[in-house]
């Protein structure tokens, strides 16, 4: 069998188990075939780490690899039809410079697609970091991705009716195009079957209300994920564990927005929620500055922080209400 000798000469020199090749058994750690420059019919690995196929140029048919890290493809420059990887880090096609229709695959970091030129329709791609989209000229009507990061369209001449992207960072135009972007409502990447939350990307295993059960693609280790859907997300090894992060991270994010007044008292943990800063440096600065107390009144606080420069003042000032 002609074909089996190939796939086993292959996992032979690159320390792979056929089931690994097929992707029926994870590969547990990154997996480096940057020499390598074709790849046999039927490779389709899970990957709990990078994979990292630099050299590789052409695709097989079947080709749908689950990476928990980056997939390095740069050199590729023709992607085949139902080519949807799952990809934890960033996906690197930089060479390709046509989309197969059909192309939305799940890409937690940034995908680099600089020397595309045209997009098909239904390319709407959900991006947890940036999308290089530089040599693209034309947008087609329904364009409108969700990106975390920035969203280059640098070589855009015209925008198309309705476009109102997602943008987390700035939108990159030719010169004298402006348009309107949404911001995330939540820093949440939600594809259904995983899902990104503080920058975990994981499995999702079952979900119920605000509460994920969860797994990391190189670990079969199951644990929890409790959010409320936007900016506030905690991970525990145990249902319990989740939800009381989850409680504290909220109080705390509610405190760090939540106006204050001349008589506010202020104790150690709603100055650190406000301004960020870390216990150890608030104790040094309580200690330099003679402030033995628990708590003090914003009245009190405020001519010493200012006098001080202290960490974190111009968040501390931006909530004091004159009401």
């Amino acid at each position: 069998m002609k074909t089996d000798k190939i796939v086993l000469e292959f996992c032979k020199k690159h320390g792979l188990t056929v089931e690994q090749f097929y992707g029926k058994e994870k590969y547990n750690g990154y997996l480096d075939l940057r020499n390598v420059t074709t790849l046999p019919d039927g490779f389709n690995p899970t990957v709990g780490g990078y994979l990292d196929l630099r050299n590789v140029t052409t695709l097989p048919n079947g080709f749908n690899p689950t990476v928990n890290g980056y997939l390095d493809l740069r050199n590729v420059t023709t992607l085949p039809d139902g080519f949807n990887p799952t990809v934890g880090g960033y996906l690197d096609l930089e060479s390709v410079t046509t989309l197969p229709d059909g192309f939305n695959p799940i890409v937690n970091g940034s995908l680099y697609l600089r020397n595309v030129t045209t997009l098909p329709d239904g390319f709407n791609p959900t991006v947890g970091g940036y999308l290089d989209l530089r040599s693209v000229t034309t947008l087609p009507d329904g364009f409108n991705p969700i990106v975390n990061g920035y969203l280059d369209l640098r070589n855009v001449t015209t925008l198309p009716n309705g476009f109102n992207p997602t943008v987390g960072g700035d939108l990159y135009l030719e010169s004298g195009l402006s348009a309107e972007t949404k911001k995330p409502t939540t820093n949440l990447i939600n594809w259904g079957k995983w899902i990104m939350a503080d920058g975990i990307f994981t499995e999702v295993i079952s979900k119920r209300g605000n509460v994920y059960k969860v797994k990391k693609l190189n670990n079969d280790k199951v644990f929890y994920l409790v959010t409320d859907g936007s900016f506030v997300h905690a991970h525990g090894d145990t249902l319990k564990q989740a939800k009381d992060d989850f409680k504290f991270k909220h109080t705390q994010h509610l405190l760090k927005n939540e106006p204050i007044t001349m008589d506010t008292v202020i104790d150690i943990a709603r100055y650190r929620a406000i301004t960020g800063a870390c216990e150890s440096g608030v104790n040094w600065f309580k200690s330099e500055n003679g402030l033995d107390r628990s708590s003090y009144l914003v009245s009190e606080l405020l001519p010493i922080l200012e006098s001080k420069n202290a960490y974190g003042l111009e968040s501390f000032k931006k909530l004091i209400s004159n009401d």
